[in-house]
C-alpha cells in the first residue's frame, strides 16, 4: 500500500475535525488538540487491536505534522471562507473510506498473527464494500431530492 493513503487520511480526518468545530468558536490551540486525536485515534486504536507497537503515528512522526499542518490551514481558511456545511460529510466520508483501505491493507499485512476467522476482512471485495458503505451512511444528503 503507498503511504500517501494513510497520510492523506490523517490530513482528511484534521480537516473534518476542524470543519466540525468551525461553529463551536473554538481557540487554535482546540481546534489542533481536536484534530490530532480526530486523526490519530482510530488507527491507534486499529494498531492496538492489532497488536502492533509502537502505534503507526509514533513510528511514523510525519503523520502527527500532516495532521497539525492540516488542520492549521483549515483552520485559517475557515476563517476567511465560507466553508458549506456539506463538506464535512464529505470529509468524514473520505477520511472513513481512507482509513478503512488502510486499516484492511494493514489486517491483510499481518495476517499471518491473526486467527484465520479474522482473514475474511483481507479480501478485495470486502475493501470495496466497506467504502461503498462508509461513503453512502456519511454522505446521506446525496440521495436526498433537496
Amino acid at each position: 500500500m503507498p503511504a500517501w493513503i494513510e497520510y492523506f487520511a490523517v490530513a482528511v480526518c484534521a480537516i473534518s475535525a476542524v470543519l466540525a468545530a468551525e461553529g463551536k468558536r473554538m481557540d487554535l490551540f482546540g481546534v489542533m488538540v481536536l484534530a490530532l486525536v480526530t486523526a490519530v485515534g482510530g488507527g491507534t486504536i486499529r494498531d492496538l487491536c492489532l497488536g502492533v507497537r509502537p502505534v503507526f503515528w509514533i513510528e511514523q512522526p510525519q503523520a502527527v505534522w500532516t495532521a497539525l499542518i492540516a488542520a492549521a490551514v483549515t483552520f485559517v481558511e475557515a476563517r476567511f471562507v465560507h466553508v458549506p456545511a456539506r463538506m464535512l460529510d464529505v470529509a468524514d466520508a473520505f477520511g472513513l473510506a481512507l482509513f478503512g483501505i488502510a486499516g484492511t491493507e494493514k489486517h491483510s499485512r499481518l495476517a499471518h498473527r491473526a486467527s484465520w476467522r479474522s482473514c475474511w476482512a483481507s479480501s478485495p471485495v470486502w475493501r470495496v464494500v466497506f467504502c461503498v458503505m462508509c461513503f453512502v451512511a456519511s454522505c446521506r444528503w446525496c440521495f436526498s431530492l433537496t
